[in-house]
């Protein structure tokens, strides 16, 4: 089983990235985007935060997605289209939303932490995945406040039955470090 992460920016994908750690599939560390990706290094996070382009490789999203391995996950923002639907129809997808206004709050605490400027951020366009059977929807809220029944829901979807304390893991995720957390 291969599995995305597809957010809306600031919505919490590295912390779902450390949920999905806590369930047992391998982080590949890449990040896709339409027309590259970048793969970056465990030990390297402190330089991925301010310099992403150290670590970006030029590649469409059809061709990079070739390289995410059964029994692991990546992450991206990409916006929907049918293409992308159909390249990840054997693909586990969760999709991660947040109210925009927390969105561009969390982006002005990550620019001044980086240096680094909001992206153009296509909300509407990410936000369709949401519209597909075959997605999982998540919200930052959810994973803050601990709402174990979406977690449990989530090992549903992904496991067919729950395996873990979704509580637990849930806690492990917020208390783990991640790329992108800001307090």
């Amino acid at each position: 089983m291969k599995t995305l992460i597809i957010s809306l920016p600031k919505a919490g994908t590295y912390l779902c990235s450390n949920l999905l750690v806590e369930f047992g599939i391998e982080q590949s560390y890449m990040h896709f985007n339409p027309n590259n990706f970048q793969k970056y290094k465990a030990d390297k996070m402190d330089e991925a935060r301010t310099n992403p382009g150290k670590f970006t490789r030029k590649l469409k999203f059809k061709d990079a997605i070739t390289y995410l391995k059964d029994g692991s996950f990546g992450v991206s923002h990409l916006p929907f289209d049918s293409q992308r639907q159909t390249l990840l129809q054997d693909t586990k997808k969760i999709l991660l939303l947040r109210d925009r206004e927390e969105i561009l709050e969390s982006y002005e605490r990550w620019n001044a932490a980086t240096g680094r400027q909001t992206p153009p951020l296509r909300l509407n366009e990410i936000e369709l995945w949401g519209k597909q059977d075959d997605v999982y929807v998540l919200t930052f809220n959810q994973m803050i406040n601990k709402h174990t029944g979406m977690i449990d829901g989530l090992q549903y979807y992904l496991f067919g039955e729950i395996k873990y304390d979704s509580l637990q893991c849930l806690q492990n995720a917020l208390d783990a470090p991640s790329m992108t957390k800001m307090r």
